[in-house]
């Protein structure tokens, strides 16, 4: 018998080795759900930075003052915090919030 469980937990040792998980859970089900909570971590990073870089561009645009460029950043910057949303990445209030700062943003630079 302990030959037995021994065999099974280096098993399931290799597994997590093997899957590049480090963690002390002890359960199959709890190791694999380590793993995909870390991909899913990984993907949403990925996304809150690409929100971030176009809300940078729209920034960007605000300091040169062209007009058209301001809208298309707006447009954008909005159009990847939709995305966002949909997808589960952020709450669509704080979106809301930050599609609105950018529009009054976006108003004020162009009057």
């Amino acid at each position: 018998m302990a030959d037995n469980l021994r065999h099974s937990s280096s098993l399931l040792f290799a597994f997590t080795v093997f899957k590049g998980i480090h963690s002390v859970a002890n359960i199959k089900s709890q190791i694999k759900r380590i793993g995909t909570n870390n991909k899913a971590q990984a993907r949403n990073k990925g996304e809150r930075s690409a929100i971030k870089t176009a809300i940078r561009h729209f920034r960007d645009a605000i300091a040169t003052g062209d007009k058209s460029k301001i809208n298309g950043e707006l447009v954008a910057a909005s159009k990847k915090l939709d995305e966002a949303v949909s997808k589960g990445v952020l709450h669509s209030n704080n979106a809301a919030n930050k599609k609105s700062a950018m529009a009054k943003a976006a108003n004020k630079a162009v009057k």
